[in-house]
Order: structure tokens, then C-alpha cells, then sequence
């Protein structure tokens, strides 16, 4: 089944279009990466995808989440989707946590803002998901500031809070960029599991083909604004057909070089 649809979804500023003509399917516990470098327009699909360019953007085509054109949603509709059914992770988790309130306290603020659940049993199911993930020192956790903590292990922690919440679809911006490779592969682990214990689907944006290549089931390469290429990923890892792709690739074979 599609949770996420977009057709022919053009976006300009001051007359230049950002985006030209995308259309993509996000199907259930289906992840798609997507690829291009600086200006391709990623940053752009994904804000159009989370209702946050600004208003001065226009925006033609359609954005159906389970069927709603997402355009079409009230902000109520919308306070219930976000967050709750779309979950988005940055590159940078101290972005998203309050650096001078426990990680205690934030979770439990987050989490009661989409369910109806005690404290003490956000507290419980916090523990229960972080030995799941492997941070096995839960309460020292709970307890910190996230100053206090690797950006590597506020990303986990990050996660961590957003399978809490259970969305059917997350949204990831290059959550892997700023991480060391141990870190890396712990975040990579941790969005798998989303997707086999919950069926979450995840869109995951990066310029990193290597990345994609571990976790992806489609590959999608955007470059100038468009969908250039796209194909299951070991079919476009192995054979791909536009230079650009190709080019994308050579920078991950000489890099491992």
C-alpha cells in the first residue's frame, strides 16, 4: 500500500523553479533513499513533504499522505500528522533537544504530547527501548543533558524517541553525516529495526551512495531540481544509466581508495 504519494510536484521562488515535475511512492515498511549533491533539491522535497517552506514558495502538484493532499489538511489535521504518523530526524540532534533540560524530561514532554500515557510509563518504555538498541545504561541516560552526550548517542537517543512514538513514516536528513563510523552503523541498525519490528517506512536523504547501499531497498538520485535516475538499489549500484549517477558513484569507489 502507498502511505505517501507525490505527483508532479513543481516548486519555484521568485519565478525559478527548485523542483521540476517529481513524482515518487513511499510504500509500507518500503525505505527509499535519496541521493544527489548540494542544491539537487532533497533539502527542498523534504520540506514540501513536511509543510515547512515558506510561504512566498509556490508550490503546483500533489503531496497525498494515505490518500489526503496534504495542502488540502487544516492545521489541526496537521498537528495530528506530524509528529505522530511523520516523524523527522535532522543531521543534527542537538537541533532538536533542548540542551539545558534533561533528556528525562524532554522525552517525557514529547510523548505525552501524542499519547495519553503516565510518566512513569514513558520512563519504563524508554528503558525498554534503549536495551533494545543496546544503551544499556538507560537511567544514567534519562538523567543527562544532552551537552553532556556524543552527538552520536543523542542521534541514537533521537531515534530511540521517535520509535517510541511509533510513525508510520520517517523522515531522515543525512542522520548519519556528522557521526564517526561506529556511530554510523549503530544508527543504520536502529532504522532497520524501525522498519522490521514496526513497519515504518523511512524516506532517507544523503550524498553518501555507500550509506544507501546498506540500507535502502530504491535509490533515488536527484540532481538540478529533478528525478534523474531510480531503480531497486543493487540494480542501480550495479547498472546505472545516467553520468551523473555514475559520477556519484566513482567519488565512493575513490574515496574507499
Amino acid at each position: 500500500m502507498s502511505l505517501l504519494t507525490i505527483r508532479d510536484l513543481t516548486i519555484s521562488h521568485n519565478k525559478q523553479n527548485i523542483l521540476n515535475n517529481i513524482n515518487l511512492k513511499l510504500n509500507t515498511a518500503e525505505i527509499i533513499g535519496i541521493a544527489g549533491g548540494s542544491g539537487s533539491g532533497k533539502s527542498t522535497l523534504l520540506n514540501s513533504i513536511l509543510h515547512l517552506l515558506p510561504q512566498d514558495f509556490n508550490i503546483q502538484g500533489e503531496i497525498h499522505w494515505q490518500n489526503k493532499n496534504l495542502y488540502d489538511l487544516k492545521a489541526k489535521q496537521l498537528t495530528h500528522i506530524y509528529g505522530k504518523e511523520i516523524a523527522f530526524i535532522s543531521q543534527n540532534p542537538q537541533t532538536f533537544f533542548c540542551p539545558v533540560r534533561t533528556i528525562k524530561s524532554q522525552f517525557i514532554e514529547t510523548i505525552s504530547a501524542h499519547q495519553k500515557i503516565t510518566a512513569d510509563k514513558i520512563i519504563t518504555q524508554a528503558l525498554d527501548i534503549f536495551a533494545k538498541i543496546g544503551l544499556n545504561d538507560g537511567k544514567n541516560i534519562l538523567n543527562a543533558y544532552p551537552f553532556m552526550l556524543s552527538g552520536g548517542m543523542n542521534q541514537r537517543i533521537n531515534i530511540a524517541l521517535t520509535m517510541m512514538l511509533k510513525p508510520q513514516l520517517l523522515i531522515a536528513d543525512e542522520p548519519t553525516s556528522a557521526l564517526d563510523v561506529m556511530s554510523q552503523a549503530k544508527v543504520l541498525q536502529e532504522l532497520l529495526l524501525m522498519k522490521q519490528k514496526l513497519n515504518t517506512s523511512i524516506l532517507f536523504v544523503t550524498h553518501n551512495l555507500k550509506v544507501l547501499a546498506k540500507i535502502a531497498d530504491k535509490i533515488i538520485i536527484m540532481h538540478q531540481g529533478k528525478i534523474i535516475e531510480q531503480n531497486p538499489t543493487e540494480i542501480l549500484l550495479a547498472n546505472p544509466q545516467e553520468d551523473y549517477t555514475k559520477k556519484l558513484l566513482q567519488a565512493v569507489i575513490t574515496l574507499k581508495k
